[in-house]
């Protein structure tokens, strides 16, 4: 299938150069090997400079891939600063499956991970049910996964994968029979993704597309705690791509937040959050929960503090656990 290169609402392609040759078209992997290994939009421009097929090193109007099917011209995703994708469209050029490497395994694993955790699953396997997307969101996500049948689906296969996984600790007395579900399962996704590069440049773009919701939903809304979720899934994206790109590997610091992880980390960072003791006085109670120490002494005189006898104050540190002896008289406020 021939694929071109479109400048603005320009009907003549633009050329890119593959192997030393400049083409006006060119397969998805030919174009791929050149433009993956491109940080950005910009980088591309100064490339098509350098080999003389522009005339100046930046382009304002936008940048089409098309490829024609049944008589249509239909718009393709440009990826850009992939070296996972780029290093398949190199060495597929004239194969139908893909080898399977430790970066190709890490990048299943990962969608596999997207697919299970309470705050990702929904964007991947359900978007329609997932409350921070919009309609237009949902359907950008939704329909770039759709197979042409069943066997590839991925999204059922993760689908199924989540079920049985689950199934692991609500049926202990059925888990031969449900691991190798998963196992079977799990060779079936393993084969989604090493029998197409087409499939693996889809589940790519669907991971862009991802990251760019999250950060429009994170720049537009005002609930604090949501910045922190999205913030957090984000980060994911970034170090998976990090990694795959062979610039760091920093998996093991990969902590996606659920809304109330988030909402703890938020009063942590801004409330000087203290996490709830077992505190008799409901005043001290509520004061330490907000404030800490400093402010059950700020507001809270001694016959307050010690109203309910002295195992509060032991509690949250006011008088060492072994202290039996605590004031009679009436105090101040400080």
């Amino acid at each position: 299938m021939a694929y071109q290169l479109f400048i603005g609402l320009s009907n003549n392609p633009t050329k890119l150069v593959i192997n030393d040759e400049k083409k006006e078209s060119f397969t998805i992997k030919e174009f791929d090997s050149v433009v993956c290994g491109l940080s950005n939009k910009e980088e591309l421009a100064k490339y098509l400079y350098d080999k003389g097929i522009i005339k100046f090193s930046t382009i304002t109007l936008p940048l089409n891939l098309k490829h024609k099917y049944k008589e249509k011209m239909l718009k393709d995703e440009i990826i850009y600063d992939d070296e996972l994708l780029r290093y398949y469209a190199t060495t597929s050029k004239n194969k139908t499956k893909l080898e399977v490497t430790p970066i190709l395994t890490e990048f299943i694993e990962y969608i596999k991970s997207i697919a299970l955790h309470e705050t990702t699953s929904n964007y991947l396997l359900a978007p329609e049910q997932e409350n921070n997307l919009s309609f237009e969101d949902c359907f950008l996500l939704e329909s770039i996964l759709k197979g042409n049948n069943y066997s590839l689906d991925i999204r059922s296969l993760l689908n199924q994968y989540k079920h049985y996984i689950n199934g692991m600790n609500q049926y202990p007395d059925e888990q031969l029979e449900i691991y190798n579900e998963i196992n079977s399962i799990d060779q079936q996704i393993r084969k989604y993704f090493t029998d197409s590069y087409l499939n693996l440049r889809k589940m790519i773009i669907w991971e862009k597309r991802y990251q760019e919701i999250l950060k429009r939903n994170l720049q537009n809304t005002s609930d604090e705690v949501k910045k922190i979720m999205f913030t957090s899934q984000l980060k994911q994206i970034e170090i998976e791509k990090d990694y795959r790109n062979g610039i760091s590997d920093k998996r093991d610091s990969i902590a996606v937040l659920t809304y109330e992880e988030a909402e703890e980390e938020y009063y942590l960072n801004h409330y000087n959050y203290i996490e709830p003791l077992d505190i008799i006085n409901p005043k001290m109670k509520e004061l330490y929960e907000w404030g800490g120490i400093d402010a059950v002494r700020q507001y809270m005189d001694l016959d307050e503090i010690y109203a309910y006898g002295d195992e509060d104050a032991k509690a949250i540190g006011l008088l060492p656990p072994d202290n039996h002896n605590f004031p009679n008289s009436k105090g101040t406020k400080k």
